[in-house]
């Protein structure tokens, strides 16, 4: 059996780091550093660093909200940029993706609490929503809606009980409502409703043109074809375009060529493909897996749109993911069991867990049988089956 996972996490430590420090320095280097931590001692540490960054994001969006309404004198111009919520952050749409982890988190905590231990991580998680809707990105609300979509996926197909499942229905539609509430509170004033609209097109006015988001890209796209060893960082804004591509994969391969922008597309997709099979093994560490890995696959596709490469919380969520595989891989090389939490028609062997009724047809046995004397029959020999069975029975 060939061990992927340790064949591409190998792979990323011996080739993309050294490419990696040529084009991003200690940014991607980080990420080994928190993956090495997690795989230590991956419940406790995880932990520790989802209850920080909780703390960190609930911090950061309420001083994005102050700053927006105007709440405390001069917060406005401190904490707003463009007249949107940045927090202190220097770019809202830095700020907005940065808060999903600790959204995804204050709903685990909601998920898995009774309910009266469940009303201040929804109140964070109200307070962390809010803040990322002030942050009018386009980007960040796509992320967010794509690493909430995945995380109640994969947690409703890994609940252990239809109960979690209803509470998770319960938290969309309660949370649909509040969400509905707000923006209707919003649109009553002029300045927050203008925005919105304007926020929530699919086309801005600096997005079209030669010299717009999609002619930068255009651009970016024909110096990739014709410099297969990239142009260099920083030089596409200053002799080509006047803004950054606004695409994280462009970007690699402007600054890094094809093979730097490939190895960065193949860690990507790598990691989001590997991530799904693991979220659906029942480890220790299940439950939190999903809110790094919904998060994780937010920001990724969010590249799409944006330059995240000098995102700190991105390699923080990425190293996350690393390390949870890694520590997981670890305990399985040591002999402990990890269960197999795949839908059932994708297991390799279909196990038929015992019956808790009792035999229906109840008889005495013989305890001894009978044999006729003489030479004992010979059995048929059968053939041999060409496949092996896919049902198994689990006995107690």
């Amino acid at each position: 059996q060939v061990d992927f996972l340790g064949i591409i996490f190998d792979v990323e430590v011996l080739v993309f780091d050294e490419l990696g420090s040529v084009f991003c320095g200690p940014l991607i280097r980080c990420h080994d550093l928190f993956a090495g931590f997690v795989a230590k001692n991956p419940l406790a540490h995880l932990r520790l660093i989802l209850n920080a960054n909780l703390v960190a994001g609930i911090a950061a969006a309420a001083l994005g909200i102050i700053g927006y309404l105007d709440l405390i004198p001069g917060a406005f111009d401190l904490f707003t940029k463009f007249g949107r919520a940045s927090g202190p952050f220097k770019d809202p749409n830095v700020f907005g993706p940065f808060l999903i982890a600790g959204l995804l988190t204050s709903l685990h905590l909601w998920l898995t609490r009774p309910a009266i231990r469940g009303a201040l991580p929804l109140a964070s998680a109200g307070l962390l929503t809010i803040a990322i809707l002030f942050s009018f990105s386009r980007g960040a609300w796509a992320a967010a809606g794509i690493a909430v979509a995945v995380y109640g996926y994969l947690y409703s197909i890994t609940a252990a009980r239809n109960l979690d499942r209803i509470k998770l229905a319960a938290l969309v539609l309660l949370g649909s409502a509040v969400l509905g509430l707000v923006l209707a509170v919003s649109l009553q004033s002029d300045s927050v409703a203008r925005l919105l609209q304007e926020r929530a097109a699919l086309t801005q006015s600096y997005d079209e043109g030669v010299e717009g988001r999609f002619g930068g890209q255009e651009k970016a796209i024909g110096l990739i074809l014709e410099n297969a060893l990239g142009i260099g960082a920083r030089d596409f804004t200053q002799y080509y375009h006047h803004e950054e591509v606004h695409n994280v994969y462009l970007s690699m391969m402007l600054n890094a060529g094809w093979l730097g922008g490939l190895i960065y597309v193949l860690l990507c997709a790598g990691t989001l493909m590997l991530g799904v099979e693991h979220a659906l093994k029942r480890t220790k560490t299940q439950a939190l897996f999903l809110i790094v890995f919904a998060a994780l696959a937010g920001n990724i596709v969010e590249g799409l749109l944006i330059d995240s490469d000098h995102w700190r919380h991105f390699y923080l969520l990425m190293g996350l993911n690393w390390g949870l595989m890694a520590g997981d891989r670890r305990e399985v090389r040591a002999g402990r069991i990890v269960y197999d939490r795949r839908p059932l028609l994708m297991l390799p062997v279909l196990i038929v867990p015992p019956s808790s009724r009792q035999a229906r047809i109840v008889g005495r046995v013989p305890k001894r049988v009978a044999l006729p004397r003489g030479r004992l029959p010979v059995a048929p020999q059968r053939r041999r089956p060409r496949r092996s069975a896919r049902l198994v029975l689990q006995t107690r």
